[in-house]
């Protein structure tokens, strides 16, 4: 099973009786799911919220629970149908509602997954925002952790207090939702995209904004070229976005990069949400409010459990209420089996994907463009503020080509305080440079030479292994790891010298199975035989 979209907001009521907007809401729920039924298959189905399972339609199911007290109502449904395309193919789509008398929160979780095992590509896997989020959307005022969510894109012009804007919303440590920044192409004024077709395509999942040209310009000058956005660009301004922020990390789309989209039959608008939608996918959890609700009604159910012991022992229940208690114990424990199974295949989703999270997020970043907006191609940084940074831009710009730099040295790396990262991330562009020629030979059978050679020609101190005492004595130093994965390396660069704290070493093994140069120690000098204490 497979999350594909998550949201979670709450519904603003628009009278102080919280308890008749959720009943609307629940309303505006069933109009639509049986919309869905009329429309695709044609079938007319009764619903409403209660304690109820019911199957419409072969492979079809929905189960709603409602529960009530004085202080919450909580209200679930639960709907499972096949692919309009594929009928070995799930789609799970699950509702929560929860009211207090104070507000009204609702989570949306739609996922997928196979009716069957089988060794069988998935064809006409497209899935959108359900049209439900729409409907609530435009029904009532929503907000998000306090944020209004918006409908509609908002325009930055010319003459605007942009720097009002950007300590306001991009530098607000409260903001929860993304920003995503459309700015006009400087010779013709244009956009690249319709923005009312990107805000819809985005609704709920970010704020879009509009910046005219020469408020652009003054964005630049505000934090920087290199996190601005102008002359025709996209960018995704996520939560937590400051002036110092890695610009790596705040995905950038040019105009030349968002073409091949449309070249590949794709659109950036669509690339931009199934970005949010994974993002948003992994941030899911379920609701304070429900949470809070959920206590409510078990401390209650304790109560009437206790009640009843009690009744039992003083031989005042009757065979009815006793019959009753038992036919809603059994619907309890049904309703917790199910809740059970859906958290368990929940838990195991998110392992895998917590698990990955790292090459994920690289795929995620696969069409950023890391030039300045001038220049086509990216230009190398020529300063570095710390080792970490240098080790980071290393990977970003050489990863395509072979190198690998492990979790471990990324660890290392923002331990260091060697004071040159520049020759840091000159080093492994040289290791890259090396990967490039060892990986050819390997192909073509030719002779490289000795690394020794290969190294010393560039300046830098190579050795293809350590001593055997060294290894005897401080061979676990050696032993680094990435994602689950653990591995000894004993080829390293040294840089520097005078003491263990003033130099840095690389340590580096080449992978012939993946054609990749791994990378996994870069930081202080690591301890050795005869060593001075």
């Amino acid at each position: 099973m497979k999350t594909v979209y998550a949201i979670q907001f709450d519904i603003c009521s628009p009278s102080s009786n919280t308890q008749s907007t959720m009943l609307e809401t629940e309303k505006i729920i069933t109009t639509w799911v049986q919309r869905k039924y009329k429309k695709a298959w044609g079938a007319d189905v009764s619903l409403e919220f209660q304690d109820i399972e019911t199957s419409p339609l072969p492979q079809h199911a929905i189960v709603t629970n409602v529960q009530a007290s004085d202080d919450f109502r909580y209200s679930q449904l639960e709907w499972t149908h096949p692919d309009d395309q594929d009928k070995s193919m799930l789609w799970k789509t699950l509702l929560i509602l929860c009211a207090d008398k104070e507000k009204i929160e609702i989570s949306i979780v739609v996922r997928i997954e196979s009716a069957q095992f089988m060794v069988k590509p998935v064809t006409g896997y497209i899935f959108g925002r359900p049209a439900i989020v729409d409907d609530i959307l435009s029904s009532f005022e929503c907000n998000i952790s306090g944020e209004t969510m918006p409908t509609q894109h908002i325009i930055i012009s010319n003459g605007d207090n942009v720097a009002q804007f950007v300590n306001d919303v991009l530098e607000n440590p409260n903001r929860t939702l993304p920003v995503v920044m459309m700015s006009q192409d400087v010779w013709t004024n244009d956009y690249f995209v319709d923005p009312e077709i990107l805000q819809r395509k985005l609704l709920g999942y970010a704020k879009v904004v509009l910046i005219e040209k020469y408020a652009g310009f003054e964005l630049s000058g505000l934090v920087g070229k290199q996190l601005s956005c102008y002359n025709g660009a996209i960018r995704v301004y996520w939560a937590g976005f400051n002036k110092s922020s890695n610009p790596y990390s705040h995905q950038l789309f040019l105009q030349e990069k968002m073409s091949e989209f449309r070249s590949q039959g794709s659109y950036i608008e669509t690339h931009l949400f199934r970005l949010l939608a994974s993002v948003a996918s992994l941030r899911y959890s379920e609701g304070a409010l429900s949470k809070k609700a959920m206590v409510s009604f078990q401390n209650k159910r304790a109560d009437e459990i206790a009640r009843i012991r009690k009744e039992l022992q003083d031989n005042t229940l009757g065979v009815g209420e006793i019959e009753k208690e038992l036919e809603k114990s059994w619907d309890e424990n049904e309703r917790q089996r199910r809740e059970l199974s859906e958290n368990r295949a929940r838990i195991q989703e998110l392992e895998i994907e917590i698990a990955t999270h790292r090459e994920n997020y690289r795929n995620l970043i696969e069409y950023q463009e890391t030039s300045s907006l001038e220049k086509q191609e990216k230009a190398e940084p020529a300063e570095f503020d710390s080792v970490l940074t240098a080790v980071t831009e290393a990977d970003s710009f050489f990863n395509k080509r072979n190198l690998i730099v492990w979790d471990s040295a990324l660890e290392s790396a923002e331990k260091s305080n060697f004071a040159r990262p520049k020759e840091v991330f000159d080093a492994l562009k040289t290791i890259t440079e090396l990967g490039d020629k060892y990986f050819e030979t390997l192909k073509t059978g030719e002779s490289m030479g000795s690394w020794e050679n290969f190294f010393a020609e560039r300046g830098l101190k190579y050795a293809p292994t350590e001593s055997e005492m060294t290894i005897n004595l401080y061979g676990n130093e050696r032993v680094h790891s990435h994602q689950g994965e653990r591995k000894q390396m004993l080829r390293h660069i040294t840089i520097g010298g005078g003491d263990r704290t003033n130099c840095i070493q690389i340590y580096f093994e080449p992978n012939e199975a993946k054609q990749k140069i791994e990378v996994g120690y870069c930081g202080m000098h690591l301890s050795y035989y005869n060593q001075r204490t």
